[in-house]
C-alpha cells in the first residue's frame, strides 16, 4: 500500500483540511486528451477549476501541459514548493 505510513488520524485531519481549504469544483468540460476515461476527469476538473498544476502520478496518460496547466509529478511538485519557501 502506498500510503501505509498513514495513521487512521492522519488521514481524516488531511481529508478534513481538505474539506475545509478545497475548492469545489462543478464539472463542465468533457475531453478526451488521455486513453483513460477518469485521467479525462481529471483534467477537465482542472480547467474548470483554473489550476495552474495537475499533479500526478501517472504523466504518461497527460500531454506535460494543457493550456496554461503544467502537468507535474508529485516529485516536481514538491521541489517546485521546496523553492518557494
Amino acid at each position: 500500500a502506498h500510503y501505509s505510513h498513514l495513521t487512521k488520524t492522519d488521514i481524516v485531519d488531511y481529508l478534513t483540511y481538505l474539506q475545509e481549504t478545497g475548492i469545489g469544483i462543478i464539472e463542465q468540460t468533457n475531453m478526451t486528451v488521455s486513453p483513460d476515461p477518469e485521467d479525462n476527469r481529471i483534467l477537465a476538473a482542472s480547467v474548470d477549476g483554473q489550476a495552474d498544476y495537475l499533479v500526478t502520478g501517472n504523466l504518461s496518460h497527460f500531454p506535460p501541459t494543457y493550456g496554461i496547466i503544467k502537468i507535474v509529478s508529485i516529485a516536481s511538485f514538491r521541489d517546485l514548493l521546496k523553492g518557494i519557501t
